[in-house]
């Protein structure tokens, strides 16, 4: 174990930039706001003033509206980076959010002792990228929070988005035109938002991942306020969020519902993205039945088992990865530590694995893996 735990922090110190960490040593060198913020947790097994540094670095490229992009550019970018600065048409950022777990991070960070007067700096801005979702991500006002992109919710890849993009066009004005279909849809809506004030147009879906996770983050930002003094009505928000996932919890099924906003019709996809109701109290859940759809040799799957399309090798419709066994960890305790060390102990710090046969997928020496497994077993 304790090798292993000297293995990660090796990790992150092999992908330190100074003031952010790169995916992984062969990663470009570009700063993606969730990485940065599940990494900062790691970094406090080494120095949590050091990981403040990731959130710090975030909250400068933080928008008006509150948002703080999902992708911040350096200087130097690799030729044919996608999706680089000429698709965003900004040579600083992207113009999308990704997953609210800024509050959580900097929880995390302060409980393992970092700086407190730096934290309290970051709270209002913290807010104001929770009210962002509200502000911008609810058009229908069903206290619950869409995305406009698949990029937003950190699980692109998910079947979960299948019908909604494929209303969405394949014609874009993009220069260098992506080869796989679902890339141009993501292009398309990229550029859809560029001509509509950068708001959603084409695709909008509920999530209810993303709303959980929102509401975990308003939760534990009234925690940090409580702590350092900071007024923030974070605590009712977000028992009015987890009030509401309770109401798309359909216990029969075992999985929350996802809402098309466009066709303002809600349908079922038994990913990961779905169960994630089950952490909130209100939410009920059939563990035995969770862990038969999803519970592996090496961990969770992102996609029930069972189904057709289930690929063990592809990132959110299969395989699985230190995030979600991180996140389920509290519902499967001992289960899901033994599995994820089998796991690492088998294949390193990869991006994901095979859930089936514990093979690593994607890029060596994961930051994220390693600041997870760090944040489960140090």
């Amino acid at each position: 174990m304790q090798d292993l735990i000297k293995k990660a922090k090796a990790v992150l110190e092999e992908n330190d930039r100074g003031y952010f960490t790169v995916s992984s040593a062969n990663s470009d060198n570009q700063i993606w706001s969730f990485t940065s913020v599940l990494v900062a947790m790691g970094w406090a097994h080494l120095d949590p003033n050091r990981g403040l540094l990731e959130l710090e670095r975030l909250y400068q490229h933080q928008m008006e509206n509150g948002l703080v992009p999902h992708l911040i550019f350096n200087d130097q970018i690799s030729k044919g980076f996608f999706p680089g600065p000429e698709l965003w048409c900004s040579e600083i950022s992207s113009f999308i959010p990704h997953l609210p777990f800024y509050a959580l991070a900097l929880e995390y960070l302060l409980n393992k002792g970092g700086d407190s007067e730096r934290i309290a700096t970051l709270l209002e801005k913290v807010e104001n990228s929770h009210l962002f979702y509200y502000q911008e991500r609810d058009p229908l006002g069903l206290d619950l929070i869409a995305v406009s992109h698949p990029y937003e919710s950190g699980m692109e890849e998910a079947p979960c988005w299948d019908a909604p993009l494929k209303r969405v066009s394949t014609n874009i004005n993009y220069e260098n035109p992506p080869d796989y279909e679902s890339a141009r849809h993501h292009v398309r809506l990229v550029e859809s938002m560029l001509k509509n004030d950068l708001g959603p147009c084409e695709f909008l879906v509920y999530d209810p991942a993303l709303t959980t996770i929102l509401s975990m983050s308003e939760s534990a930002l009234a925690r940090v306020a409580d702590q350092l003094g900071f007024k923030t009505d974070a605590s009712e928000r977000s028992k009015k969020l987890e009030s509401k996932l309770s109401t798309i919890w359909e216990i029969n099924r075992n999985e929350a519902s996802y809402h098309d906003g466009l066709l303002d019709m809600s349908y079922f996809v038994s990913t990961i993205g779905a169960m994630f109701p089950m952490l909130m109290e209100t939410c009920k859940g059939d563990i035995q039945k969770f862990q038969e759809s999803f519970l592996c040799e090496y961990g969770l799957s992102t996609y029930e088992q069972q189904t057709a399309i289930f690929d063990p090798e592809s990132s959110w419709r299969g395989s699985t990865n230190l995030f979600v066994n991180w996140m389920f960890s509290s519902l499967v305790n001992q289960t899901i530590h033994d599995k994820v060390l089998k796991l690492v102990t088998q294949s390193g710090f990869r991006e994901h694995y095979h859930p089936q046969t514990g093979q690593g997928l994607g890029v060596f020496n994961h930051s994220v893996s390693a600041s997870l497994f760090l944040v489960m077993f140090d």
